[in-house]
């Protein structure tokens, strides 16, 4: 076990840090609860909100909706739903780590079978919001917090698969008050992973990043290599 320099000053009781006592991070938490408190004080001060359009507008490239609807979901993590700009951070991450791309679309062949077949999802933001935390999540414990493996990738697809169920889950909640789901099931469904892979009694397949953490490449090198 890994613990922080604050447990390991105190002889290492991990119950001094939640971090350490249920191994799992905050992830992007902290940056929800502080973008929703900001919404409920502009509603408060009556400050006007306006939601983002729906993808609009751009360069009409005619590509299978599919293709399409993947490229938006990139754009749409940095709130521009757009098919150039997806390309522009599809490319981005391909310079990153290829194995990445290959886990985005893992998770995005999970969110699309939940979006076209499983469920009627309402048009909009959602099924690019359902999209990206799939793959988002995909990533994440496909080649993050996990060594790239094929353990891994059923691990990421069965991730994809719980945070697309939960993206539907949260839809209708979320609305109730007006607030955006944003990456709030990527969140939910990683760290309640996390948290039930960390209680094996065997770390292995797929074997957890217990070392410094670098690109998916990185962490499978690293790994075969000691």
């Amino acid at each position: 076990m890994r613990w922080c320099d604050r447990c390991r000053a105190h002889d290492g009781r991990p119950e001094l840090c939640i971090g350490c006592h249920f191994q799992i991070a905050p992830l992007t938490l902290p940056f929800l609860f502080v973008f929703y408190l900001m919404l409920g004080a502009a509603v408060l001060l009556n400050v006007p909100l306006e939601p983002l359009p729906a993808a609009t507008g751009g360069i009409d490239l005619s590509l299978p909706r599919p293709l399409s609807v993947y490229l938006q979901s990139f754009g749409a993590l940095f709130f521009v739903p757009r098919v150039e700009a997806g390309i522009l951070i599809l490319i981005g991450l391909l310079l990153h780590s290829r194995i990445a791309v290959v886990l985005s679309l893992i998770g995005f062949g999970v969110a699309y079978l939940i979006e076209s077949r499983l469920v009627m999802v309402i048009d909009g933001w959602l099924p690019m919001v359902l999209c990206f935390n799939a793959m988002l999540t995909a990533i994440a414990l496909g080649g993050v917090w996990y060594v790239s493996s094929p353990a891994s990738m059923m691990l990421a697809a069965g991730g994809a698969l719980l945070c697309g169920i939960t993206t539907i889950g949260l839809a209708p909640l979320m609305a109730v008050p007006g607030l955006p789901i944003l990456i709030l099931p990527f969140n939910l469904t990683v760290l309640l992973m996390l948290y039930g892979m960390g209680r094996r009694r065997i770390d292995r397949r797929p074997k957890a990043v217990d070392f410094p953490i670098g690109t998916p490449e990185e962490n499978l090198n690293y790994f075969q290599a000691v």
